[in-house]
């Protein structure tokens, strides 16, 4: 049997006998396949800034567990860390709000607020 009879009745199954070996491949098969089509090469600092996230979360486990130590261990009082945690919001607060003001316009500020305070809080029960 010629190679053209071969691929032309040609099928990928082997539980059926066939004339030519398990492992054969016709000729037509790579011309309809394509390199890669769905690829996009990325830059470094494209990758930098998404591996940032993965690192943040690993960075405050190992900062919970820092803390949860030295708790434990009794080198840290816990009145000291509330201390600590509010002074590092207060001051990320401020620091939010600094480059907020100076990135947007006072109007839409003050309508974002009104909006958030107008939810109200009451007890379903």
């Amino acid at each position: 049997m010629s190679t053209e009879e071969w691929e032309a009745q040609w099928e990928r199954v082997l539980w059926k006998e066939k004339p030519y070996p398990d492992n054969y491949v016709p000729r037509s098969f790579l011309s309809s396949l394509s390199r890669n089509p769905n690829f996009k090469p990325y830059t470094y600092w494209h990758l930098v800034i998404l591996s940032c996230p993965i690192s943040q979360h690993l960075a405050s486990v190992f900062v919970f567990l820092a803390v949860f130590m030295r708790l434990q261990e009794r080198l840290l009082d816990p009145r000291a860390l509330v201390w600590i945690s509010v002074g590092v919001f207060l001051a990320g607060y401020m620091t939010w709000e600094l480059l907020d003001c100076a990135g947007a316009d006072n109007v839409s500020r003050h309508t974002n607020r009104s909006y958030f305070g107008s939810f109200t809080w009451t007890d379903h029960s």
